[in-house]
């Protein structure tokens, strides 16, 4: 099977949609692009497509347990396209939107990244009702305000220190 992207005439992606390869091949059997994109352009009368992978994340291709390919000839357009994303041309890659305002564009990868690197511990250890240390996971995310990590875990709310590369409770 392969996917298309549906594309406005900014390039955001509007649909991602699944074509079977048969439609996509053209008379000696090859599969192509262009054949796709025709396929698709005479069924919805839309003309504006590009072909994306669902294995490719960061500019690298992954196989179906989720493990990097052995091939890298593989990975295609840096990223699958997601509704509300962009197709750049000039990078031939999809982009999803910016979420972050700090946050700035990885040209390896064409994916968004934070001004400090992420959390390296997402466990931080707790003394339960037993008087017992256990390691519990953290839900993290960016605050912007901060320009840093902060973690929750029950009501608690943690703050990650990127110098000494650990929680700190706040």
């Amino acid at each position: 099977m392969a996917h298309f992207a549906k594309l406005s005439d900014e390039n955001v992606v509007l649909a991602v949609l699944t074509v079977s390869d048969e439609d996509c091949r053209d008379e000696n059997n090859v599969e192509q692009e262009s054949v796709g994109i025709q396929f698709l352009a005479e069924l919805t009368g839309w003309p504006h497509w590009k072909k994306t992978s669902y294995n490719t994340k960061g500019g690298k291709h992954y196989d179906a347990d989720g493990n990097e390919s052995t091939d890298q000839t593989q990975a295609f357009r840096k990223n699958y396209a997601g509704i509300g994303s962009t197709y750049d041309a000039v990078r031939d890659a999809f982009i999803s939107p910016k979420i972050h305002t700090s946050w700035v564009l990885n040209e390896n990868t064409c994916r968004w990244e934070p001004p400090i690197p992420y959390p390296s511990v997402t466990t931080i250890s707790i003394t339960n009702e037993q008087n017992v240390a256990e390691n519990v996971e953290l839900e993290y995310g960016w605050n912007e305000e901060s320009m840093t990590f902060q973690g929750t875990h029950n009501e608690d709310t943690y703050r990650w220190n990127s110098s000494s590369l650990e929680w700190t409770l706040i």
